[in-house]
């Protein structure tokens, strides 16, 4: 049986908030979220993972996941909700955009 792989994938300015991707991973088990600086410095940006079931109203995860900087989270359990987000919640404080790429697998 073939490995199921989801994947959604945007750039971000990461100097405002609420900018996001957000990923179907209804089929699958487990996704990562991963963030390539792609211009500009890093600075105090935190980026938080959220799950939700109807793509509207999203909360954190049973362990919350935030990413403070560059690179790839752990992987994360998907097999109980419909839909991973990855949020700017804290601004760069400067001009700043990077690719957020959520990719679940596995089903």
């Amino acid at each position: 049986m073939p490995i199921q792989v989801a994947r959604a994938s945007a750039i971000l300015d990461l100097n405002h908030t609420l900018e996001e991707v957000v990923a179907s991973v209804q089929q699958h088990a487990v996704a990562t979220v991963q963030v390539t600086l792609l211009t500009g410095t890093w600075g105090s940006t935190v980026i938080t993972v959220q799950r939700s079931n109807d793509a509207v109203g999203y909360e954190d995860l049973e362990e919350p996941v935030t990413i403070d900087a560059e690179g790839m989270t752990d992987r994360i359990d998907v097999s109980g909700f419909g839909y991973l987000r990855a949020r700017v919640t804290t601004a760069a404080g400067s001009a700043a955009t990077g690719q957020v790429t959520i990719v679940g697998k596995g089903g």
